[in-house]
């Protein structure tokens, strides 16, 4: 094991030991944390391992989802990112750092992989893309929701609308 992988190991072991229940409550929520947990326990996160992104895994919803989990270099708090349609903080994140969790307590080892990891590799540029068609920090902003667009244009888009339409348009 080189240093750098040393390095990662001690960072996520030492980051999930000492993270609370009630922390990875604040971070995604009681009804997220409850489902990440049912996800857990029913043994949907597969392909655990460490990559220089952080805990990354595979966990099965409604589909077969890549999830990334980040610990914060300077230890104040997680970021994650996730190819389900909700995209971060998710009840995937959840299950990964739970499985983790478990595998530290079970004193059970997590192989650490490099940049060249495939599931890496298809997180950074897709699946039909490779480094060279974009960049890497471009694309992936782990913990970032999608940009809502300014008040103030919301308000005049409501406005321009009636009662009647904005409930049609609710309904």
């Amino acid at each position: 094991m080189t240093s750098q992988s040393n390095e990662l190991t001690k960072r996520y072991q030492e980051g999930i030991k000492t993270l609370t229940w009630d922390e990875l409550e604040d971070w995604c929520g009681d009804r997220v944390l409850r489902r990440g947990e049912a996800y857990f326990k029913d043994g949907h996160v597969t392909d655990l391992k460490i990559c220089p992104e952080g805990l990354l895994a595979h966990v099965t919803g409604t589909e077969l989802y890549t999830t990334v989990v980040k610990i914060n270099e300077n230890g104040s708090g997680l970021s994650s990112w996730c190819s389900c349609p909700y995209g971060y903080n998710c009840k995937h994140a959840v299950a990964l750092i739970l499985a983790y969790s478990e595998r530290l307590r079970r004193k059970e080892g997590v192989p650490v992989v490099d940049e060249s990891d495939p599931d890496l590799l298809r997180i950074k540029y897709g699946p039909e893309k490779d480094e060279d068609d974009y960049s890497f920090d471009d694309d992936y902003k782990m913990n970032e929701p999608p940009e809502e667009p300014p008040q103030e244009e919301v308000f005049k888009y409501l406005k321009s609308h009636t009662k009647k339409e904005l409930i049609e348009l609710i309904t």
